[in-house]
């Protein structure tokens, strides 16, 4: 059960963490359309 959890967790902070790195790319590609 807590291999499973754990491999759940790992899965999940994977996910935010992509998650993140498209609004984190987003944001700052909006940014430098604005800025030029």
């Amino acid at each position: 059960m807590a291999s499973s959890f754990l491999r759940t967790g790992l899965m999940d902070c994977a996910f935010t963490h992509q998650f993140v790195g498209v609004i984190l790319r987003d944001y700052a590609r909006r940014i430098w359309v604005e800025s030029s």
